[in-house]
């Protein structure tokens, strides 16, 4: 009996014990979780453990691996077809630079001409003078041109960073800004298709971050130094269209934003200074070069299809009927559910409220007006009368399509940092970030199979390629009214960037004994 009493006993501490290790490995899941959680959607600078920490790094890490590994395989890992396309124009350029840097030559002059009819090489604004000038130098055309642009998504990647930090971005929020700005059909379509010269997009976040920050009233007191210094990257690549998307719009926010109008008046004379030696020279030597303005979008539905549409390489110079533009020129591609994030937070919840900053939710007038102003130029042919404005450069400004870019961006900024405020004040459960974090893969996935049949490989495949000019070479002329103004010019930039950097290091040095 006492036996049976002992097996009978035992079996009630047994199940108890079993219980008890089931209610502990749930505590231990719960914690875990809700850690986890924390790190991924807690606001960037909260209190987190040495594992979260990690987490977050490891995070960080290896997400631009995945963006600069996706970016190497767009690239077809540096193997190019140049003669396809405007990749005709990334060899010009490139191979007049390698001659230069293994040579020890200034590139003055080129036999035949360069492009738009002339053969200064130094006076077409189009060139890139960045780092690939001194990559060229060790590297052949195809893996220098990898190599810079690797570089400038990884400058991109820490512009992201700064608004991160700037804003508190949770991981969950920043991952969707980082996946979207560096995958939107915008630039996707224009690297495709060789238009190199927009590899200064990747310094458009701290365009964006110091604009936000102009309006919010939290700029630094070397503002329009950092302004300048973000505009004479943009241009040192030869992006000259969407420098002047951001001269436009600071002109726009000059007249719209009386309390700032000081600092931004002395930012775009920086932006102007600072370039001069690009600027200088494309006046004197392209007064005479026209070229017919195009239409932008034909509708703010052609808006909408250009963010929502995939359309291949294949059939993109056919599907614009009657339009001499490739469907590159409209392509913006968001995805549906980027399209929603958008609309709904960067718009919807942005307008609902009106403060004066967008440190909380709300729009300022003057942002919008100046996100307005490109909006409106990039439709149909709105923008025309500026472009027929006998002012030089004007005519190499001829998609005003493009101009829709930097609102966009704006767009992305405003929409995850209403986002992050979202989160913080609902608080979802383990349901709902389990759907956001669904989202997010499928606004990847969605973004990355856009990217995928934009693949230069698949561009090299649907257009015939064109023979390539091999008797391209630098030659030495005279021509002394060009060579004073690139003198001048470059010398009065040089001081202007020694200024500015002077300016920036003194007021570095003031706040160090304050803090």
């Amino acid at each position: 009996m006492s036996e049976g009493r002992r097996i009978k006993t035992s079996v009630p501490e047994e199940a108890g014990t079993e219980q008890s290790r089931i209610s502990s490995w749930g505590t231990k899941t719960q914690k875990a979780w809700f850690a986890a959680a924390q790190a991924v959607f807690g606001a960037s600078g909260s209190p987190l453990t040495r594992t979260q920490a990690w987490f977050q790094r490891a995070w960080l890490m290896g997400l631009l691996l995945a963006i600069l590994a996706m970016w190497a395989y767009f690239l077809n890992f540096g193997q190019f077809v140049f003669g396809v396309q405007d990749w005709i124009w990334e060899w010009r350029y490139a191979r007049i630079l390698r001659m230069a840097a293994l040579t020890g030559q200034l590139p003055l002059h080129t036999q035949p001409p360069i492009a738009y009819g002339v053969d200064r090489f130094l006076a077409v604004p189009d060139v890139p003078l960045g780092p690939q000038w001194l990559i060229l130098r060790f590297l052949d055309l195809g893996p220098a041109f990898l190599a810079t642009f690797l570089l400038l998504v990884l400058i991109g990647y820490v512009g992201c960073l700064a608004i991160r930090r700037y804003w508190r971005l949770s991981l969950f929020s920043f991952t969707l800004l980082a996946v979207l700005f560096n995958f939107n059909g915008f630039i996707v379509t224009h690297i495709g298709i060789g238009h190199t010269l927009f590899s200064g997009y990747f310094l458009l976040p701290f365009f964006v971050l110091l604009t936000l920050q102009l309006i919010e009233g939290s700029e630094a007191r070397g503002w329009f130094a950092w302004m300048g210094l973000t505009l004479f990257g943009i241009e040192l690549q030869g992006t000259t269209q969407i420098y002047a998307a951001c001269m436009i719009f600071l002109g726009v926010l000059l007249l719209a934003y009386a309390a700032k109008r000081l600092q931004i008046l002395y930012a775009m004379l920086a932006g102007l200074g600072l370039n001069l030696y690009r600027i200088a020279p494309s006046l004197i030597t392209l007064t005479t070069y026209t070229n017919r303005p195009q239409p932008g979008f034909i509708s703010v539905l052609d808006v909408l299809e250009g963010m929502l549409r995939i359309v291949p390489p294949s059939k993109a110079s056919k599907l614009i009927t009657g339009l001499p533009l490739g469907w590159w020129e409209l392509d913006m591609y968001l995805g549906v559910l980027g399209l929603i994030l958008l609309a709904y937070f960067g718009i919807v919840r942005v307008w609902a409220h009106s403060t004066e900053t967008v440190r909380g939710p709300g729009l300022p007038l003057p942002l919008g007006l100046s996100m307005l102003a490109l909006g409106v130029f990039s439709i149909g042919y709105l923008y025309w009368p500026i472009n027929y404005l006998p002012l030089p450069l004007l005519s190499l400004l001829h998609v005003p399509s493009r101009f829709l870019i930097l609102p966009i961006l704006i767009l992305m900024v405003l929409s995850v940092r209403t986002l992050q405020s979202w989160l913080a004040e609902r608080r979802p459960g383990f349901g709902s970030y389990v759907l956001l974090l669904t989202l997010l893969v499928v606004l990847t996935h969605d973004l990355i199979q856009h990217a995928r049949l934009w693949r230069v490989e698949h561009v090299f495949e649907a257009f015939p390629p064109a023979a390539l000019d091999t008797t391209l070479h630098i030659v030495d002329r005279a021509d002394p009214v060009y060579i004073a103004v690139l003198a001048g010019s470059t010398a009065a930039s040089a001081l202007g960037l020694a200024f500015v950097a002077g300016f920036l290091v003194r007021q570095s040095r003031r706040r160090q004994p304050q803090a």
